[in-house]
């Protein structure tokens, strides 16, 4: 019968005018949460590298003279050696250490050792021929990498 056509109609395109809105919402609410959980694992993914790179940073770094560890020393040495090898270039490792260190240390006291280790360090680094790095190896120890400096002794 037509009446119940046109009421069938009528209530066919009501639903749709009422679920369309309803449908858009729900549509837009799993967009917006998806768009906030990328953000998120973006953000957490960022902040885990950056972690990982401090601590990287830590496990290769001497916390009282800044200078790298024997953990960094035994890590770089080799890639340094075949470096100077490839380009035909003077390596040098030498190993420094502070004479009577203990004894200043024990006379002077502990704080007085920490300034004398960090001076020793910044001296180091402060030479004219370019450094790799310096690396304290021990208590009053250091080692440091010298590449394209030819001093007698150097290894080609």
């Amino acid at each position: 019968t037509p009446l119940l056509q046109s009421v069938d109609i009528l209530i066919f395109h009501s639903a749709m005018i009422l679920a369309t809105p309803v449908g858009g919402f729900f549509y837009e609410r799993v967009q917006k949460e998806r768009f906030l959980l990328t953000l998120i694992q973006h953000r957490q993914s960022s902040e885990l590298e950056a972690a990982v790179q401090e601590l990287t940073r830590m496990s290769l770094c001497d916390p009282l003279t800044g200078a790298g560890n024997r953990r960094s020393l035994d890590a770089r040495y080799p890639e340094l050696w075949q470096a100077a090898r490839t380009r035909g270039e003077a390596f040098s490792l030498i190993l420094i250490d502070v004479d009577h260190f203990k004894l200043f240390n024990d006379s002077a006291g502990h704080a007085a050792g920490d300034l004398c280790l960090q001076a020793v360090t910044k001296t180091i680094a402060a030479a004219r021929c370019p450094i790799e790095q310096v690396t304290r190896c021990g208590g009053e120890e250091r080692v440091h990498e010298r590449l394209r400096c030819h001093t007698v002794g150097s290894e080609r």
